[in-house]
């Protein structure tokens, strides 16, 4: 009965990320050697170029050749993502430094690479565009060696960055080249103790990256069973929606930029699970789940994005004057787990116990008084204790004698 009430979520996930090395590069290892016969000079306005990444990897630094030969003000170079062709997001920016009566046209006397160094240090995804894009502002002089690979496509320039244009087709681009870090690989930094989709349960996950990079995130869901949950799901980021069927998705999260995923509409039958959120900084998130009735007015809940995973949590039950406590519970650990649930009424009492069993990341649901029949008609407290490794998540749902539910938090001890 439970469990055909109570919600599902989902997942997004992200490619494994590649050792340490060259994100992308169009330059050699002679560059800016004697075959560099050629730069952009440009004053004042935008001047970039767009690229495509050969590797995914969270970036260390991009060296390149460009300097200003004059100018009093900042001059500053940005990363940024692309959109539909034009630069958008900026990832991270730098300031070059004035190099005065340094080699202007003079390849021979051309100065050291220039690298910037990150200290945001943005995930980049492979097989994907970007700019690097140099803000020379008003009153400023800017030289950009051309690569010697002979890389064509032209560099772009204009007075505004969202209107750049392409100012030398079929030109060599000027020679960059982006490396990355050992990578950091992803870990779990939250779970989503319960999902239900289908057959009037709809849900929608949010998923809010707050860090000053962009960051892959992976969220993969699982069954009662421990298996892939496969469902019909929808993700929007960035404006952009996508509909699959999958267990899960693929997603990176520029900063302060939000993931929706949601699903249940398409699916015949209730299913229930829970969801595996992994990423490479911290993730703010939660999903709402709706119950839509044939007849009469939706009801939703809340599950919180938990970012702590205890062997031990507590749950406030309430099964008294017809309302119902049910609770969710998640193994995070690989292996099978034997949950211990020890319930106590409100004055502190030890009214019995009982055991769940749970498999590898599996997950069960039901009505208190059903699952531990000591807390019909009684209020109080539910602790339960897991032996194994990882942790276990849960959450409750209080359903009410007026034909109405909303969600139980629980609770972590010290």
């Amino acid at each position: 009965m439970f469990g055909g009430r109570f919600l599902i979520l989902m997942s997004l996930l992200l490619p494994a990320h590649l050792p340490a090395g060259i994100i992308y590069s169009n330059i050699s290892a002679k560059f800016p050697g004697t075959s560099v016969s050629s730069q952009v000079a440009i004053s004042n306005g935008f001047v970039g170029t767009a690229f495509t990444t050969t590797s995914s990897g969270i970036l260390a630094n991009i060296v390149t050749e460009l300097y200003r030969s004059s100018g009093l003000t900042p001059v500053t170079v940005g990363l940024y993502t692309d959109h539909f062709g034009a630069p958008e997001t900026l990832l991270e920016s730098w300031t070059v430094p004035l190099i005065p009566d340094c080699c202007a046209n003079v390849p021979a006397l051309v100065p050291p690479l220039t690298t910037f160094v990150s200290v945001a240090h943005p995930q980049l995804s492979s097989a994907t565009q970007y700019w690097l894009v140099a803000n020379l502002g008003t009153g400023n002089s800017l030289f950009w060696w051309f690569n010697d690979q002979g890389v064509k496509g032209g560099w772009w320039i204009n007075n505004t960055i969202a209107s750049l244009h392409q100012g030398a087709d079929g030109s060599p681009t000027p020679g960059i080249q982006l490396n990355s870090d050992q990578p950091q690989p992803p870990a779990r930094v939250g779970v989503l103790s319960h999902l239900a989709a289908g057959a009037g349960w709809s849900t929608v996950i949010t998923l809010v990256n707050t860090s000053p990079a962009a960051v892959p995130a992976i969220i993969s869901l699982h069954d009662d069973l421990g298996s892939a949950l496969t469902l019909p799901v929808t993700t929007t980021l960035q404006g952009v929606s996508q509909t699959s069927t999958a267990s899960s998705v693929t997603a990176t999260l520029n900063p302060n930029s939000t993931l929706l995923i949601s699903m249940g509409e398409q699916a015949a039958s209730t299913v229930v699970g829970w969801a595996d959120v992994q990423s490479t900084a911290v993730l703010g998130g939660y999903a709402i789940f709706r119950w839509t009735p044939q007849s009469g007015s939706p009801e939703e809940g809340t599950v919180p994005l938990q970012g702590q995973f205890p062997s031990t949590f507590t749950l406030p039950y309430d099964n008294t004057a017809g309302f119902v406590t049910g609770v969710a519970l998640a193994n995070l650990s690989p292996a099978a787990a034997s949950v211990t649930a020890t319930a106590w009424d409100d004055s502190g009492n030890e009214l019995g116990r009982q055991t769940v069993e749970l498999g590898g990341s599996g997950h069960t649901s039901f009505d208190l008084p059903t699952g531990i029949p000591q807390t019909a008609g009684r209020f109080g407290v539910v602790t339960f204790a897991s032996t194994a490794t990882g942790g276990i998540a849960g959450v409750g749902l209080r359903f009410s004698p007026f034909g109405t539910f909303t969600s139980v938090p629980t609770i972590v001890g010290q």
